[in-house]
């Protein structure tokens, strides 16, 4: 999959912003995990009020994706930006996650990091020059 730039000052902002993006990405790996981890537990105990908190994790992730999605697109990174879409599309279902879309959505988020890791950490390679 080919990334594009558009731009000079894209790869200005990724150098500025890429720590907190991969932070966000780690925090969405961390929610899909937990969603694994809590689908199928609880069910019918009827804890607390509202969504269970399997669901408020898959909302919380699907928010993440979808805030990486807008800002990959913003820095040019179009793959990226698919990616983090599909991610979107498959937490923001009306139902419970499967097994299947579960390993799907891993799969989606370490697609997601190699994309990310391949853009450039803070060259501007228009110009040659380093971001601080």
């Amino acid at each position: 999959m080919s990334r594009q730039w558009h731009g000079g000052s894209a790869h200005s902002l990724w150098a500025r912003y890429r720590t907190p993006l991969f932070e966000r990405l780690a925090h969405l790996d961390c929610t899909v995990h937990g969603i694994r981890s809590g689908e199928g537990e609880g069910e019918g105990e009827g804890e607390g009020e509202g969504e269970g908190e399997g669901e408020e994790m898959r909302r919380a992730a699907e928010s993440l994706a979808h805030k990486l999605a807008g800002a990959l697109g913003t820095f040019g990174c179009m793959g990226g930006s698919r990616i983090a879409q599909e991610l979107d599309v498959l937490l923001g279902g009306p139902s419970p996650l499967s097994e299947e879309e579960i390993g799907d959505a891993f799969a989606l988020v370490a697609a997601l990091r190699a994309e990310m890791e391949r853009m450039p950490a803070g060259r501007n390679p228009e110009d040659g020059a380093t971001d601080p």
